[in-house]
């Protein structure tokens, strides 16, 4: 149910919004890298 609303609003909204699992993705990968350089 949930990857077939996801799936709509990927053809409806902006790419930059669409994917959830993306935007996660690119959040958890910058807080690890300033961590990195903070460390």
């Amino acid at each position: 149910m949930l990857q077939g609303w996801i799936s709509d609003s990927e053809k409806t909204v902006p790419t930059a919004v669409a994917p959830p699992s993306q935007s996660t993705s690119t959040a958890t990968a910058t807080t690890t890298t300033v961590t990195n350089k903070s460390a």
